[in-house]
């Protein structure tokens, strides 16, 4: 254990370099054996630097430069990181603390890039959406909705073609902005604000060091369950009608992250559904006629559902390359029903598997093979008749009727 005189100082840094240090993030940058930070950050610093003190830089390999660190924490050396502005907003403090816990660490933050965007433009930042596309993994896609739902978002680019690649997905995606901030090198004298049509950003070139703000209406999309089917695109009647995907989307219990297959896509009313309901997750609507697959590409494109992958091909041979899904919606098994079953069955993550069923010895079919893996399944007959005004007379008339399969999986292998 480091001795508490010789913690390691995680020290914020700003574009106006030691002028905007406190006294004693200075005293323990010049004290130090080791100074370790991106390139940027030592020559901000390069000015009161020493020539015994060790420098490490920060490179793409994060493992690489911990091993270093560990390594003069053995040797006892007294060492200061440098990270931009607020070490613990989307900082290296995070890989620090996994990798050595935090009790060896004293945190000397600077303003943030968050709080020094919002000062420039004079907008409070309580209520803001922030964003972070600085890692490679990240994806825009993967951030419609928080784009869409709120006013206020601010964005953490990773380089200077971020802001095109944001204006473009905002234009795609039909989103439109009250005003959109490209902020470049904060706190440093080569500071530029610019306030820009989203039309227009294609046309300039940025610093590598910027982020992004946008200001905008709140879209708030009313969703519910069971959405009318009257909203989807539809082909040959092959739509699961309202109230049986709310049945179906009930017992599929989906969390925000869930990965869910929809074996018989049809229209891709169920996947829709699902999507929107697990928007950090993955929905695969596998469906195996061209024609249907064109129709599920519309509804996709009507209700934004990003996050909805279409899958051309046919069960069970189409699902063996596909990600586990922990939820697995089967609205066309058809005479393969069993090899369907057992394809999903195969899937450790699988937690719940529903299935629909018109006709019944496909059903029973399926319930005698659950049946025989020693499962339980919940099984419901759900008939829908609507009241309908026939002239001066009223009368329910059917609407669908199906069999439906619920299972729960836990611990089978």
């Amino acid at each position: 254990m480091v001795n508490s005189y010789q913690k390691i100082a995680i020290i914020g840094i700003n574009e106006d370099g030691i002028s905007g240090l406190s006294k004693k993030a200075i005293d323990q940058i010049k004290s130090a054996d080791v100074i370790i930070g991106g390139k940027r950050h030592i020559n901000l610093v390069s000015q009161i630097l020493l020539q015994n003190q060790k420098i490490t830089y920060i490179g793409a390999n994060i493992s690489s430069t911990l091993d270093e660190i560990e390594s003069y924490i053995k040797e006892g050396k007294r060492i200061v990181v440098l990270n931009s502005g607020d070490p613990l907003f989307f900082g290296f403090a995070k890989n620090l603390f996994e990798r050595f816990g935090k009790d060896i660490f004293e945190v000397i933050p600077n303003l943030s890039s968050l709080q020094l965007a919002f000062a420039r433009i004079k907008e409070t930042w309580d209520d803001a959406k922030i964003i972070s596309i600085h890692s490679k993994a990240s994806s825009l896609d993967d951030f419609l909705w928080d784009i869409v739902e709120n006013e206020k978002i601010f964005i953490l680019t990773s380089g200077k073609d971020d802001p095109k690649k944001i204006a473009e997905f905002l234009e795609k995606n039909n989103i439109s902005v009250k005003k959109f901030f490209v902020l470049e090198n904060l706190g440093g004298e080569n500071e530029r604000v610019l306030e820009l049509n989203t039309k227009d950003v294609s046309k300039y070139d940025f610093s590598p060091l910027n982020v992004v703000i946008i200001l905008k209406d709140k879209e708030e999309r009313t969703f519910h369950i069971g959405e009318e089917d009257e909203n989807f695109i539809s082909k040959d009647g092959l739509i699961t009608k309202s109230e049986i995907r709310a049945i179906v989307l009930s017992k599929l219990c989906l969390k925000k992250n869930s990965v869910v297959w929809d074996i018989g896509g049809g229209s891709g009313s169920v996947s829709i559904e699902c999507a929107l309901m697990a928007r950090k997750g993955k929905v695969y609507c596998i469906e195996k006629r061209k024609d249907l697959i064109d129709i599920i590409k519309e509804n996709k494109e009507k209700f934004k559902a990003k996050n909805l992958i279409i899958v051309h091909g046919e069960a069970p041979q189409i699902l063996e390359n596909l990600e586990d899904p922990d939820s697995v919606f089967i609205g066309g098994g058809g005479e393969k029903i069993e090899d369907i079953m057992q394809e999903c069955l195969k899937r450790e993550k699988l937690k719940n598997l529903v299935a629909n069923f018109v006709v019944p010895s496909h059903f029973i079919r399926a319930k005698e093979f659950l049946e025989k893996k020693g499962f339980n399944p919940e099984c419901l007959f759900i008939n829908v008749m609507k009241l309908k005004k026939i002239d001066r007379f009223e009368k329910f008339e059917e609407k669908t009727n199906l069999f439906l399969l619920n299972v729960k999986i836990t611990n089978f292998k």
